[in-house]
């Protein structure tokens, strides 16, 4: 039986030669997409449509059956809730050319369900920072470049955003020799961006690397990036005050004899922020550390003493009242420890002795974390989650987040205040890697997999954001025609 390449109203129809349509792939094939009714059942509770696609092999522009290389739905909702199609948000200007590749995206939301999403393209000469906004009446917007601050490469960014829509992007910038850390501000009440800035103050004998940002409900940020000063590493941080509109100088939180990596920052809506690294020790080995602030950076402290072996992977979610969660992998385990009265509670073991990584957590308004992480199971690497109850300060058994037939690898998670939390990764598995999402609901747990996308191409490092009424966005890195661009899908909450 043959399929048309496009069958469906005249809205999707425009919207799919934009984004899906008979591109040529890598192999000069062209790409064809057929949309088909779908009935409620199995694959959508309450209907939706079939998305196949594949390459065009024989060449008569119509997609026959044989040449279906991915199947996808896009499910009806309550009111048309669900995930939407998939479409790229970064257009070419005429200074980029399409050789040049764009990647490393990032998302936020804020309470409206306005959104900002920024992301690194090449120039041909360097990388320049650009970023987009989303309106949920209108869509993505036209991108604008937020960094414009001369040659060199723009690297590496970080978003974050408040209820009320104020963000900042900070990233480091690479003029060949040096390297810097740069900021600037989003504000909503405007709909600009105050201009790029400079944070650190290293001397250009020394390097300034990969900022983290977080922002709490009242508009102050923090950046935390480390820095080398005569072959020491150092972690600084600067805050931003939202009722000065001034950041600070840069603070030094830890110097270490060794080496430093893996720094990552969390902030909670009240404030309260923890910074979590990995320090090499006497040992030789590496050991996850800690500082928090409220108010101040108080004085930093290893997280465990070394008898499990060398940690990684340290991740931190920090909720409203100051309670926060840090989870790592160390002696092939996933580890968490949780901050609540002031005080660390001893470490718990997540997982199974199944090679574990990337391990994930995220924190609700009351206190409740989820973590999530990839281990090997039977030759695939599966996604599992845990959850704790801050009542009760137990987490519950293990469950599988996605069964599929691939590895599912470099997970990206994120929750709202009222619980619920969404899933994004790579699936590798099939003739290319895509993209897929789970959803969470207190109370209910795991819905089952989603595809994001349907193109006859790769898709990687998925991002998402979520805001309080369940709806969310995603963006992530997708093969197009040359090079790679980027690409995002809504979720509207039902």
């Amino acid at each position: 039986m043959s399929r048309p390449a496009i069958k469906t109203p005249v809205p999707l129809i425009l919207l799919l030669l934009l984004t899906a349509c008979g591109k040529a792939g890598h192999d000069g094939l062209d790409a064809l997409v057929s949309l088909q009714t779908e009935a409620a059942g199995d694959h959508c509770p309450y209907g939706g449509t079939r998305v196949d696609s594949g390459r065009d092999r024989n060449g008569n522009g119509v997609l026959d059956a044989d040449e279906i290389e991915q199947t996808g739905y896009v499910c009806n909702g309550l009111g048309g809730a669900g995930w939407q199609l998939a479409g790229q948000i970064e257009r070419l200007s005429p200074t980029y050319s399409d050789a040049y590749a764009a990647g490393e995206p990032q998302v936020a939301m804020d309470d409206q369900g306005r959104g900002l999403a920024v992301w690194e393209h090449s120039t041909g000469t360097g990388n320049r920072l650009w970023a987009n906004r989303y309106h949920p009446e209108t869509g993505w917007q036209a991108q604008q470049p937020i960094d414009t601050t001369g040659d060199g490469n723009t690297l590496r960014p970080d978003l974050a955003m408040n209820g009320i829509g104020d963000a900042v992007a900070a990233w480091q910038r690479d003029d060949g020799t040096h390297t810097t850390v740069w900021v600037n501000r989003f504000d909503a009440a405007t709909e600009s961006w105050a201009g790029a800035q400079r944070l650190d103050t290293a001397p250009d004998s020394e390097q300034a690397v990969l900022p983290k940002v977080g922002m709490d409900a009242a508009g102050n940020a923090i950046v935390l990036w480390r820095q080398t000063e005569g072959g020491t590493h150092v972690l600084y941080t600067s805050r931003f005050d939202g009722g000065a509109g001034t950041w600070s100088a840069p603070t030094p939180i830890q110097a270490g004899e060794q080496e430093i990596q893996g720094w990552q920052l969390a902030v909670g809506s009240g404030g309260t922020a923890l910074a979590v690294w990995l320090q090499r020790g006497s040992d030789n080995q590496f050991h996850v550390w800690a500082s928090r602030f409220d108010g101040t950076w108080q004085t930093a402290e290893a997280l465990e003493d070394g008898t499990e072996g060398r940690a990684s992977d340290p991740q931190a979610a920090v909720a409203a009242n100051g309670d926060a969660v840090v989870v790592w992998t160390q002696s092939n385990q996933v580890f968490a420890r949780r901050f609540v009265d002031d005080a660390w509670e001893d470490a718990q073991v997540l997982s199974d002795r199944n090679e574990p990584f990337a391990p994930q957590v995220v924190m609700d308004g009351e206190g409740n974390a989820l973590a999530l992480w990839s281990q090997y199971e039977f030759g695939l690497y599966r996604l599992w989650a845990r959850r704790l109850d801050a009542q009760a300060g137990t987490w519950d058994t293990p469950q599988p987040v996605e069964t599929g037939d691939g590895d599912a690898e470099y997970a990206h998670l994120a929750m709202n205040a009222d619980g619920t939390a969404l899933a994004v990764w790579q699936a590798n598995g099939g003739l290319h890697t895509d993209i897929l999402a789970n959803r969470y609901l207190p109370g209910l747990g795991w819905d089952r997999p989603r595809l994001l996308e349907w193109e006859a191409a790769d898709a990687y490092e998925p991002r998402v954001a979520l805001d309080p009424q369940g709806n969310a966005l995603a963006v992530w890195e997708q093969s197009g025609a040359r090079q790679t661009r980027i690409w995002g899908n809504r979720y509207i909450a039902p």
